[in-house]
């Protein structure tokens, strides 16, 4: 009885690589040497929206419009010459949109002539997504380029720290991901037991925002300030945690924080000395005016040192002016 279904099974086995072909759901086909089609599955006709009238007569790239149809051809003539093929073909629907095809190209020789089997899956929406994901970062890497601002994660299992393009710049490194302790070099002596105690924090505190403030010391020797925020979360694939966070270049904010204290600074100054201007031109002018007094009008010696006793307070009340400045 097996052997009778053995037999059976060898009797029908054309027909059932046939069905497999016919009924498979990506698009299968044979080309001959030259690249003309021989034989191809009902699927082909939906990839590109072309009828079967149309591959009667057509050549492997003939519906692929310039280069891409020239290097469509290329890799038949290399499959010819008994090189497997495989290749995304950038094509165009019948209907003028664009299409995305994997394809295998694998020669067959049958009887000394080569046969070519091929392979087409429409990937077309996978790799407008990819493509749509590609635009998304540059534009989330060109935001976080104009904000200064960028991402990093801390392995705690590893020590190793990874940084994103951004946060490479603001650290002045050109390593994605390094030794957490080369990070710690950068960052500010001063600052380093604050942000070290805050991290540790979050460590015993997992689900706690942690933020701070710190400088950076770059390559070139070069400080710039820093805010960073983070909290503890788990990693996907080692189920672990990591450190993540955000970092931004804050140092034109800290720039222009330390010329608005300065420039308060200054107005109190200013303040201070038109006051004391002001205090100062009082005695003054009481001594200035019994000077004058004295020189121009004849007085008896009692007058005379009654306004030299004048002259003489208003002399102190300056010195004490200059004592208090």
């Amino acid at each position: 009885m097996v052997q009778n279904s053995d037999d059976l099974l060898h009797a029908n086995i054309c027909s059932i690589h046939m069905a497999a072909f016919e009924n498979h759901p990506d698009a299968l086909f044979v080309l001959d040497s030259d690249g003309y089609y021989r034989q191809y599955n009902k699927k082909i006709f939906s990839v590109l929206g072309y009828s079967e009238q149309d591959y009667v007569t057509a050549r492997f790239g003939d519906f692929t419009p310039g280069l891409d149809g020239d290097l469509g051809r290329q890799r038949v003539q290399k499959a010819a010459c008994g090189e497997s093929q495989q290749f995304v073909l950038n094509t165009r629907h019948r209907d003028g949109s664009e299409a995305y095809l994997q394809t295998t190209l694998v020669p067959v020789t049958i009887d000394g002539h080569v046969w070519i089997m091929g392979y087409s899956k429409d990937i077309t929406k996978q790799v407008k997504v990819e493509q749509e994901l590609r635009e998304n970062q540059e534009l989330l890497s060109r935001a976080l380029e104009i904000a200064k601002l960028g991402n990093w994660s801390l392995d705690f299992e590893t020590r190793r720290l990874e940084l994103m393009e951004s946060a490479q710049v603001i650290f002045g490194v050109p390593y994605c991901i390094l030794p957490s302790s080369k990070v710690a070099e950068k960052i500010h002596p001063n600052d380093y037991d604050m942000v070290l105690q805050l991290t540790l924090r979050s460590i015993n505190e997992p689900g706690l925002i942690s933020d701070c403030d710190f400088r950076v010391i770059q390559q070139d020797g070069t400080v710039r300030y820093v805010h960073t925020q983070w909290t503890v979360t788990t990693d996907n694939t080692f189920k672990r945690p990591v450190l993540f966070g955000t970092v931004q270049d804050i140092t034109e904010r800290k720039q222009t924080e330390e010329m608005l204290v300065n420039s308060e600074k200054l107005a109190v100054v200013g303040q201070l000395a038109a006051g004391m201007a002001h205090e100062i031109r009082n005695p003054l002018m009481v001594a200035q005016g019994f000077i004058q007094l004295l020189e121009t009008t004849p007085v008896d010696i009692a007058k005379k040192s009654s306004y030299f006793e004048l002259v003489k307070e208003s002399h102190k009340q300056i010195d004490l002016l200059a004592e208090q400045m």
